[in-house]
C-alpha cells in the first residue's frame, strides 16, 4: 500500500469517528448535525479515493469513482450547512443553500452515467474530464468559496470567543478546500503537487483543535476523556511493539525462548501501567487545552474564601478589582453599585445579580495583551458577579444588624446616663430648692460649697467618660511584644496587688508580634485586672495567663473573687452596667469595643463563689 492510499484511508477513519462522535453528542443541535453530515460524506469520498488505488478491476476503479464523485457532490451542501448554523444566518437568507441542494441532486443524476465519468487514468485511478464533470469541479469550488466569504463576513463582525472560533474553521476551511482541490490538477492536466493526503489531516487536526481548545461544540469534557485514552492507549501500542520486537530480535535464539509468554508477560506488565499513565496524559491534556480553566477553578476558590471575611462595601470592590487584574491582565476594571451611565472604552460589562435582583455591574477594559475576552473569562466573570451579590447581600444583612445593635445600644446609653445623671441632679435641685431659706446657716453654706461642685464634677465626669465611649477608637498599630505588654499591666498594678493582699500567678508565653495600639490594648488590661483586684477585696489569687491557639493569641485573666450572678453576664458588656458601688459601667463596654476594633473577641466565665475568667483573643496579623 502507497503512502498516499495509507494516509487518505487514516484521515477517512479519523473522518467517520469524528462524524459518528459530533452526533451523538449532539443529534438535536444544527452544528453537530451539519459538522456529523460533512465528516460522513469527507469520510465516503476518502475512502473511495483510497480504495480506487487498491484495486485492479476496471469495474470496480469505476465503482469507486463514481461513489467519489456522489460522496463530493454532498461536501459543498453539508459545508454551507455547517457555515450557516455556525454564523448563526437567518432561514431567509439560505436561498444559496436550496440552491446548492438542487444542483447537487442535478449532478447525482449525472453520476453513473458516461457522461461524467467515462474513462481513467493510471496508476492512481483518476477520471478522465467531460463537460459535466468540469461544470461539476467548477460548481464545486464556487459552492466552498462562497462559504468561505460568508465564515469572513461574520469573522469581521464578530469578537471574543466566537472570533476564535470563526478563525480556527476559516483556516481549517483554507486547509480542506485548498488542499482538497489539489486533487483535480491530475484531472484537469493541472501539472502541480497533489497535496490533499497532507491537507486533509491537518484539516482534521485544526477541526479538533477548535472543539478542544475554544469549545466549537459543547463537548470538550467527552473529548478530554478521549483524548486522554487514545494518547494512553497509542503510547502502549506502541511500548507494546517495541518490547515484542526487541524480544523477538534478542531473546529468540534462547532454548527456553516461548513468545507467547513473553507476550502474556508483556500485557501484563502493561495493564498495570495503563491507569497510571492514562493519568499522567490527562494531566498532560489538560495543561496544554484547560489550564486557564483550571486557573480559574482556583481563582473562584480563593475569592469565595476571601469574601467570608469582607463586610465592607469598599473591601469587596477593592478585592474584586485586584482579582480581576491579576488574572485576567486587564488594563482597568471597575465595580459600580449604583446607576451607570455608557462606560467610555469598555470591552465587556458583566452585571452582578443573583436571585433576579440587580445589584450592580462589572466593567472591565481592554486586555493588555490586545486579545478578546473568551468563553473561559466570561464563565469565570459571572461566577465572580453571582458571588458578589451573594456577598453584597450578607454585607446589607451585616449593616442592618449592626444598625439595630446601635439603636439599642443608643437606648442602653441613653437610660444609663439617664440614671447616672438623676442622682446627682436630684440632690443639687434639693439643696437648691432650700437654699434661699438658708443663706444665713454658716454650716449649710459650708455644705452647699462642699457638695454642689462634687456632684457638678460627677455630671461632668460621666459626660466625658460618656464622649469617649461614643467616639470608635482610633488605632495607631505598631508591632507589640505581647509579653512584655502584660508584664508591664502587671507592674502597674503590683502595688495595688500587694495592699489588697492578692497574690499575682503568671504563666506568660513567648508569643509572636502582633500589629495592635499598644496604648489601647494596655487600657483593656489595666481594666481587666482592676475588676479583678476590686472582686477581691479580701485578697485572694490573680492569674494572667497567655498562649498560641491557631492563628489567635489568647490572653486569660482570672481572679478568685465572688464572681458574677448568671442572670448578670449577659449584660456585663453593656454601658453603665455595673456591679460596684462606686463604678460607672463603662470600663468593660470600653474594653470590648477595643478588642473587636483590633478583629479579636473578649468573652467572660464565671461561677459564683468561684472566681471569674475574662478571655481575650487577638489575631495574629504581622508586618510581613
Amino acid at each position: 500500500m502507497s503512502f498516499f492510499a495509507a494516509s487518505v484511508l487514516l484521515t477517512s477513519l479519523a473522518s467517520l469517528l469524528l462524524s459518528i462522535f459530533v452526533y451523538s453528542k449532539g443529534k438535536t443541535n444544527s452544528l453537530n448535525q451539519s459538522l456529523a453530515l460533512c465528516s460522513l460524506s469527507l469520510a465516503v469520498w476518502t475512502l473511495a479515493q483510497g480504495l480506487t488505488m487498491l484495486v485492479t478491476s476496471h469495474q470496480a476503479i469505476l465503482i469507486g469513482i463514481h461513489v467519489q464523485v456522489g460522496a463530493a457532490l454532498f461536501l459543498p451542501v453539508f459545508y454551507l450547512y455547517f457555515i450557516f448554523s455556525l454564523v448563526e444566518i437567518k432561514d431567509q437568507e439560505t436561498r444559496a443553500l436550496q440552491l446548492t441542494c438542487l444542483l447537487a441532486a442535478i449532478f447525482l443524476l449525472f453520476d453513473f452515467t458516461p457522461l461524467f465519468v467515462n474513462k481513467f487514468v493510471m496508476p492512481h485511478n483518476y477520471p478522465e474530464s467531460t463537460m459535466v464533470y468540469a461544470a461539476f469541479a467548477l460548481w464545486l469550488i464556487s459552492s466552498f468559496c462562497y462559504g468561505l466569504v460568508r465564515l469572513v463576513l461574520a469573522l469581521r463582525q464578530s469578537s471574543g470567543a466566537k472570533h476564535q472560533k470563526f478563525l480556527y474553521i476559516f483556516v481549517a476551511s483554507l486547509i480542506g478546500i485548498f488542499g482538497g482541490a489539489t486533487s483535480l490538477f491530475p484531472i484537469f492536466n493541472i501539472n502541480l503537487p497533489v497535496i490533499s493526503h497532507f491537507a486533509l489531516p491537518l484539516y482534521m487536526a485544526v477541526v479538533v483543535y477548535a472543539i478542544v481548545k475554544h469549545q466549537l461544540l459543547d463537548i470538550t469534557l467527552y473529548v478530554r476523556k478521549g483524548l486522554a485514552y487514545s494518547l494512553a492507549t497509542a503510547l502502549l501500542t506502541a511500548i507494546y511493539l517495541a518490547l515484542l520486537l526487541l524480544a523477538n530480535s534478542f531473546l529468540k535464539g534462547w532454548g527456553h525462548y516461548n513468545s507467547l509468554l513473553a507476550t502474556v508477560f508483556i500485557v501484563s506488565g502493561i495493564g498495570l501501567v495503563f491507569q497510571p499513565l492514562r493519568d499522567r496524559v490527562q494531566v498532560a491534556i489538560d495543561q496544554l487545552f484547560f489550564k486557564t480553566q483550571y486557573d480559574y477553578q482556583e481563582t473562584i476558590r480563593h475569592f469565595s474564601e476571601k469574601l467570608s471575611s469582607v463586610l465592607k462595601v469598599e473591601e469587596l470592590a477593592a478585592l474584586v478589582r485586584e482579582k480581576i487584574v491579576n488574572i485576567l491582565k486587564v488594563k482597568w476594571v471597575e465595580v459600580s453599585f449604583g446607576p451607570c451611565s455608557e462606560a467610555v472604552g469598555a470591552e465587556l460589562i458583566v452585571p452582578i445579580e443573583s436571585k433576579g435582583e440587580k445589584w450592580g455591574l462589572l466593567i472591565l477594559g481592554p486586555k493588555l495583551s490586545g486579545d478578546h475576552y473568551s468563553a473561559e473569562d466570561i464563565n469565570l466573570l459571572t461566577t465572580l458577579s453571582h458571588q458578589m451579590a451573594v456577598a453584597l447581600e450578607n454585607i446589607q444583612l451585616y449593616q442592618k444588624l449592626v444598625r439595630s445593635e446601635s439603636l439599642g445600644a443608643v437606648g442602653t446609653l441613653a437610660a444609663g446616663l439617664a440614671h447616672e445623671i438623676k442622682n446627682p441632679l436630684a440632690s443639687l435641685k434639693a439643696m437648691t430648692q432650700v437654699l434661699p431659706e438658708n443663706l444665713s446657716d454658716p454650716e449649710f453654706i459650708a455644705t452647699y460649697i462642699r457638695l454642689v461642685p462634687r456632684q457638678l464634677d460627677r455630671i461632668n465626669n460621666i459626660i466625658e467618660r460618656l464622649l469617649q465611649v461614643g467616639r470608635a477608637p482610633r488605632l495607631i498599630r505598631k508591632e507589640v511584644k505581647f509579653k512584655s505588654l502584660l508584664i508591664e499591666v502587671l507592674e502597674i498594678n503590683a502595688d495595688l496587688c500587694r495592699a489588697r493582699g492578692v497574690k499575682v500567678v503568671s504563666a506568660l508565653a513567648d508569643l509572636p508580634m502582633v500589629l495592635a495600639d499598644p496604648e489601647q490594648l494596655q487600657q483593656v488590661f489595666i481594666n481587666l485586672v482592676l475588676n479583678a483586684i476590686q472582686a477581691m477585696p479580701a485578697g485572694g489569687e490573680l492569674k494572667v495567663a497567655s498562649r498560641l491557639e491557631g492563628k489567635n493569641i489568647v490572653a486569660q485573666i482570672s481572679d478568685t473573687g465572688q464572681g458574677i450572678p448568671p442572670d448578670k453576664l449577659d449584660k456585663i458588656f453593656q454601658p453603665f452596667f455595673t456591679l460596684k458601688d462606686k463604678g460607672t459601667g463603662l470600663g468593660l463596654f470600653t474594653a470590648f469595643r477595643i478588642v473587636q476594633e483590633h478583629g479579636g473577641s473578649l468573652d467572660v466565665s464565671s461561677l459564683p463563689g468561684i472566681g471569674t475568667s475574662f478571655i481575650v483573643r487577638l489575631p495574629v496579623v504581622s508586618l510581613a
